[in-house]
């Protein structure tokens, strides 16, 4: 895909806005006060190509939407926009291509605020380039350089919400301690990754609730830089070490 020309939606996902498109389509027909049996023929649809419309599985295009919203009797101009931004290709499409499913990355792009728990590894919207390639290779499943690279990418534009001023993800985490003291990639991979969290942690804002919940680790941000410093300053024992988990 490299070279292609795309055109991105900037905040959305294509695969999310068809649910949320469906999920109102439904809605209005329920106030209208009509089953899947009854409005299905009159839109010149099966009860099931509705249901599947219904369900964010198939796409109403903007002139199926006024038929409806006619045959409802209701008005939502906003459906037709979520109809047309529908048809442009998500933000990560040119790194991973389409989806037919919806995904995590989906939920996260239209979410403001993220809660996750780990207890084998940093989260992914965290990692470093060189923690995430540690982690690819050492994965049961093959993955090309230029897939991991692509996933690399999506990781650092996802990571970027944190710090940005309009529109920032609120990330709290709450990470296990052995999440952060096993060792991937080597000791110098493991102080670039924690590193980066104290600097993260001191400078930007957004970046500090990632440590609000680390109930597992430390109960404020403050204790939590400590901590990672502790471990940085321990990383040259951990070197030797042949504990498995370390590795």
């Amino acid at each position: 895909m490299s070279g292609e020309v795309v055109t991105v939606v900037g905040r959305s996902s294509p695969t999310y806005l068809k649910r949320k498109i469906g999920r109102r389509l439904r809605e209005m027909r329920e106030r209208a006060g009509m089953t899947l049996d009854i409005a299905a023929p009159r839109l010149d649809k099966t009860r099931t190509s509705l249901h599947r419309i219904e369900v964010g599985e198939t796409l109403a295009d903007v002139h199926l939407i006024r038929t409806m919203t006619d045959l409802y009797d209701q008005r939502d101009d906003e459906l037709l926009d979520l109809a047309r931004a529908t048809k442009k290709r998500a933000w990560w499409y040119p790194y991973i291509g389409p989806r037919s499913q919806i995904t995590y990355v989906d939920m996260e792009t239209e979410a403001s605020r993220a809660r996750t728990f780990h207890t084998t590894a940093v989260p992914g919207i965290l990692q470093t380039a060189d923690y995430i390639r540690a982690r690819f290779t050492g994965a049961r499943q093959a993955w090309t350089r230029g897939c991991a690279e692509n996933l690399i990418a999506v990781r650092r534009i996802r990571k970027g919400r944190l710090s940005e001023k309009e529109d920032p993800l609120y990330l709290e985490a709450v990470i296990d301690e052995s999440a952060l003291r096993r060792m991937v990639g080597g000791p110098e991979v493991m102080r670039e990754q924690l590193s980066l969290w104290t600097d993260d942690l001191e400078q930007v804002e957004q970046a500090k609730s990632v440590f609000k919940q680390l109930s597992a680790i430390a109960p404020s941000p403050e204790e939590s830089i400590r901590l990672i410093e502790k471990m940085l300053a321990d990383l040259p024992d951990l070197e030797g070490n042949s504990d498995g988990d370390l590795r």
